[in-house]
């Protein structure tokens, strides 16, 4: 890939936005034979199942809107994007819409050289939870209270360990006596 920014918005686009043919046609087209697709909620093996995977995904979003941030090779050869997605999902089995969210991932696409050119043979997507989390309005004002329980919560883990080591190492002391 010479320009990977561009380039992988050209993938992209008919995989996020296309009709299930276009899907078809870029997975036969990017992917190996045996490729696996890895994301947080399902693992895909094969073509046929990665685009079903992206076929399911596009029946339950309405809109699905996409910036691809960066896209770099790395130095084993790999391809990493960071993606954010404005997903609109409105599945056909709910009947209430759930509201647009900005989600952030992490995309690692590992390629090799095949006769018809560089191919996937793994798509792996790690999910950004932080901010993610962060574009839910009202977090951010939330996040020192969050903060301030984190560093609470770790000292009263300590505190707590403490005591609990600190019986079991008297209740030993009790039964060497006893013996």
């Amino acid at each position: 890939m010479q320009k990977p920014q561009t380039e992988i918005y050209e993938i992209c686009k008919p995989l996020l936005q296309g009709t299930p043919a276009e899907q078809q046609q870029i997975i036969d087209k990017v992917f190996t034979d045996d490729a696996i697709f890895t994301h947080p909620f399902i693992i895909s093996r094969g073509k046929h199942s990665i685009v079903k995977t992206y076929q399911m995904w596009g029946l339950i979003n309405k809109h699905i809107g996409f910036a691809i941030e960066r896209a770099v090779i790395s130095d084993e050869g790999d391809l990493l994007v960071l993606v954010d997605f404005n997903s609109h999902e409105y599945p056909w089995f709910w009947p209430f819409s759930f509201p647009i969210m900005k989600l952030h991932y992490d995309i690692k696409l590992r390629m090799v050289d095949t006769p018809e050119g560089k191919k996937f043979t793994s798509q792996d997507d790690h999910f950004r939870i932080t901010e993610t989390f962060m574009e839910i309005p009202g977090l951010c004002l939330l996040l020192p209270f969050i903060s301030g329980l984190q560093e609470a919560w770790g000292w009263l883990l300590t505190q707590g360990m403490t005591l609990i080591l600190a019986a079991f190492s008297r209740g030993q002391q009790h039964l060497e006596k006893t013996q």
